[in-house]
């Protein structure tokens, strides 16, 4: 899994992007660019690097419990993610930093009858909203797809949620991150029942040092 933190956006492009909307944008795995805004003189070195966690918590939301309860799917956490020991979220592991990246391993799976769709070598990025992508989707073992959005934050989301802690931006509280129509139609084809794209999947609760 590699978390990816962008250069960092001054207030005025994220109150730029809270007017445009605060519901999360569906394409797909595309990325969503705002109207740029230029600082003058502005550097690469200016860039906010991103805070490592000492881990992170996942939680599925009460609609997704809901959904995998009312259909008889099985949620699963790819190692070295740990799964709760009630099936219903996982631990995030620490991993290794450089710069603007964190790479860290393991994702989570959905399960019903025969049928077996993981989300591995997942990607958390975080430009105007945060994303988290699966790098790798499988059935069965056999690839159906890379680089899919899984799941995104709002604009207002992000800006609630996230501030500069003395190593870097660090993500606070409890993130949502809402179901993607990739998501919703992946689910559909392969298992036959899906989570409403635009509802909140699960929720992200990184842990600091300090």
């Amino acid at each position: 899994m590699i978390v990816r933190l962008f250069p960092a956006v001054s207030a005025l492009v994220l109150a730029g992007a809270l007017a445009l909307g605060a519901a999360p944008a569906q394409a797909g795995g595309s990325a969503v660019h705002a109207p740029a805004v230029t600082q003058p003189g502005a550097q690469a070195a200016d860039s906010v690097l991103l805070a490592p966690w000492q881990s992170a918590h996942v939680r599925l939301s009460a609609q997704t419990q809901s959904w995998l309860s009312s259909n008889g799917v099985i949620f699963t956490a790819i190692a070295p993610f740990v799964l709760d020991s009630d099936g219903l979220g996982f631990t995030v592991p620490s991993g290794e930093t450089s710069g603007d990246e964190a790479a860290l391993p393991g994702g989570f799976g959905l399960s019903k009858g025969g049928t077996s769709l993981d989300f591995a070598s997942s990607a958390f990025k975080v430009l105007l909203r945060a994303n988290w992508n699966a790098d790798n989707v499988n059935v069965n073992g056999s690839s159906v797809g890379t680089n899919v959005l899984i799941a995104r934050s709002t604009a207002a989301e992000l800006l609630a949620h996230r501030t500069l802690g003395p190593n870097g931006l660090r993500v606070t509280g409890a993130l949502p991150l809402h179901v993607s129509d990739s998501l919703e139609s992946l689910t559909q084809e392969q298992l036959d029942t899906s989570p409403v794209a635009g509802d909140v999947f699960f929720t992200l609760t990184p842990t600091y040092a300090n």
